[in-house]
């Protein structure tokens, strides 16, 4: 029931003007606060495990696949980073594709982290062969059926309208 009240007050209150865009701020900044300290270069992991890179594509199963794949990776002292997501949720995943999915700010560790899921490949990452790597892909025609279906029933980025994400 609590869960409830917040998502419908989150809801509400995002479609004020003006206090919309600081209440979805707001979620960003809780939701994606340790991605942030990565980008600023304020976290270090003390985990010992070699990093993960996790690569996959939209519409393959990224999300629970990812979500399953943070607990493991959790579990066994990596930290797991969404930045992938951090970006989406900005509205900035557009601006990020036309870079050619490059972050080459990224203070990137080979030990301590699960990265992920990039829904496809970084070209920013230096010394790629110091981590493991994950890839998930999925049958080209389930893609597309999915996408579709996707652009019509899912929620947009928190800072991007539904038009533009359609027009993407």
């Amino acid at each position: 029931l609590y869960k409830q009240l917040i998502h419908r007050l989150f809801n509400f209150f995002s479609r004020v003007p003006w206090v919309g865009i600081l209440v979805k701020q707001w979620k960003i900044n809780k939701n994606y606060s340790l991605e942030r300290k990565i980008l600023k270069g304020k976290h270090q992991s003390t985990g010992k495990n070699q990093s993960i890179l996790f690569f996959s594509v939209y519409r393959a199963g990224s999300t629970f696949i990812g979500g399953l794949m943070k607990k493991i990776a959790g579990e066994s002292g990596l930290v797991p980073v969404d930045l992938d997501g951090y970006f989406y949720e900005l509205g900035k995943g557009k601006e990020w594709e036309g870079k050619g999915r490059t972050m080459v700010d990224v203070p990137y560790q080979s030990t301590g982290y699960f990265y992920g899921p990039f829904r496809s490949f970084n070209r920013g990452i230096p010394n790629i062969d110091d981590y493991k790597a994950l890839l998930v892909l999925r049958d080209p025609g389930d893609v597309i059926v999915s996408s579709y279906y996707a652009i019509y029933s899912h929620v947009t980025p928190l800072l991007e309208s539904k038009k533009k994400l359609q027009t993407r």
